[in-house]
């Protein structure tokens, strides 16, 4: 079974795969020829930058990443040779300028964040304050109707009963009233 892995390890072309391409040229600049001078462009625009996603200014960064390791690696080069100079001075001040100008991008970002969070908790904190607030009045009129109910209930129980009547016609004219008793009851709402 090994045998079959090496066999299809084998026919991989590894020239053509990039996914492992992670070796030390990477980190020397292997685009421009000896004798011919580097082309670089400018360095990336605040404004550009605050149109890019997070996840494009990630990749960006780790692009810049490694062009600034490849700069430093070929200046460090050129100063142990010392017998040719660092033909990218500017193309290392544009990345690193591009990496800085990155950096604000995301403090902005990061400081709108804060800011909108603290202010959604305000409003939240405002809102379940309000909240509470009609809560406490609603129960403070409960408590006023439960006092005034206890109130007249103590009321009844301290006077004696008294007898109430009502006329109630029971004949066929309505002309012979006839007396009925009800007695006040304990419990009125």
């Amino acid at each position: 079974m090994n045998s079959s892995i090496y066999k299809r390890l084998a026919l991989i072309n590894w020239n053509s795969c990039k996914l492992f391409r992670r070796d030390a040229r990477e980190f020397y600049d292997t685009v421009t020829k000896p004798g011919q001078e580097p082309y670089s462009g400018r360095a990336w625009r605040m404004s550009e930058l605050r149109l890019k996603s997070f996840s494009d200014l990630h990749k960006l960064w780790f692009v810049l990443l490694k062009e600034r390791n490849m700069l430093l690696t070929e200046r460090l080069r050129s100063r142990s040779i010392r017998t040719e100079r660092f033909r990218y001075p500017m193309r290392l001040k544009k990345t690193r300028l591009s990496m800085a100008r990155i950096k604000v991008v995301l403090a902005e970002r990061s400081k709108v964040y804060t800011e909108a969070k603290h202010q959604v908790l305000m409003m939240y904190q405002q809102q379940k304050k309000k909240l509470l607030q009609e809560k406490r009045e609603q129960l403070i009129k409960q408590f006023e109707a439960l006092e005034a109910r206890k109130e007249g209930m103590a009321n009844t129980k301290n006077e004696p009963l008294k007898e109430q009547t009502k006329d109630v016609p029971t004949g066929q004219d309505g002309s012979s009233p006839q007396m009925v008793r009800e007695w006040p009851t304990k419990h009125t709402l």
